[in-house]
């Protein structure tokens, strides 16, 4: 990464570079040698600052810097560079006057703009960390949210199916109570209804003949039981809540018996009527 920012770089450039990748490197400034290795330094730099025309670029240090702290493969790092700057800068403050004051005013901007542009990375980095780190936590945040939503559409939909269940029952014990006092009912009509023909036919046994007496129970049988019959017909339907499946086969059957004993009785009768009807 660093030899590939040469081409962006004049030889002077080149040289600051190899100056700031040199107090980069770690304890660069700590060892035994470390003030011969930063005189070294300054002196290279004392080369290209005591020419006039020259002025370092803040653009070139940025591009300097930003390539040391994206390549880690030297072992350089941007707390070493600070580190050994503010060594370099205190030492040329106090040795001032073993440099020119041009070098002293071009290596204080040095200084301020490598100082500078560290601070700006680092700055920028702790916004993305925390940029990751709300993204983190509004991503979680969502997906508590989401399984919040899919638990509450889940309760929702249990809601609803138990209030459907519920309903259905409701609607099953009001069939219920229908169909008991439907029965009732027809209990109640078969048997005040048996106990009134039963009772009117025994105290007038004796007064009408027996063919009369045949064919009106023989009537009032077949009233009576498709009276019931029809009953119990609607209370299947209503308890069901469809068109029930209904048999009239045994209906039928007794109809057409009643029939045929009144029938038969008038027959008889017109043989023989032994009694006036």
């Amino acid at each position: 990464m660093l030899s590939e920012i040469d081409n962006f770089l004049d030889e002077e450039h080149i040289i600051i570079k190899d100056v700031i990748c040199s107090l980069s490197k770690f304890g660069s400034l700590d060892k035994k040698n470390a003030q011969h290795r930063l005189n070294g330094n300054l002196k290279k730099l004392s080369s290209i600052y005591k020419l006039d025309s020259f002025r370092h670029k803040y653009s070139k240090i940025f591009i300097i810097i930003s390539a040391i702290d994206k390549d880690n493969a030297l072992g350089l790092d941007l707390d070493y560079l600070m580190q050994s700057m503010e060594i370099a800068i205190e030492h040329v403050s106090k040795n001032s006057a073993m440099y020119s004051e041009e070098f002293n005013k071009n290596f204080c901007k040095l200084y301020d703009h490598v100082i500078l542009e560290i601070l700006q990375i680092k700055y920028m980095k702790e916004i993305e960390i925390k940029g990751d780190q709300n993204n983190e936590k509004t991503i979680k945040e969502l997906k508590d949210a989401k399984n919040i939503a899919e638990k509450a559409n889940k309760n929702s939909e249990e809601a609803i199916i138990n209030i459907k269940n519920a309903k259905d029952k409701l609607d099953n014990i009001q069939k219920d109570y229908i169909t008991i006092l439907g029965i009732f009912a027809a209990i109640i009509v078969a048997f005040v209804a048996s106990f009134t023909f039963s009772t009117s036919v025994l105290n007038n046994i004796d007064k009408a003949s027996i063919y009369r007496l045949i064919t009106v129970i023989s009537i009032l049988s077949i009233f009576i039981v498709n009276v019931l019959n029809s009953l119990y017909i609607f209370l299947k339907q209503i308890h069901y809540r469809e068109e029930a499946k209904i048999n009239y086969k045994f209906l039928f059957i007794f109809n057409c018996c009643m029939l045929l004993i009144m029938i038969a009785t008038l027959l008889i009768w017109v043989d023989y009527h032994p009694y006036k009807i």
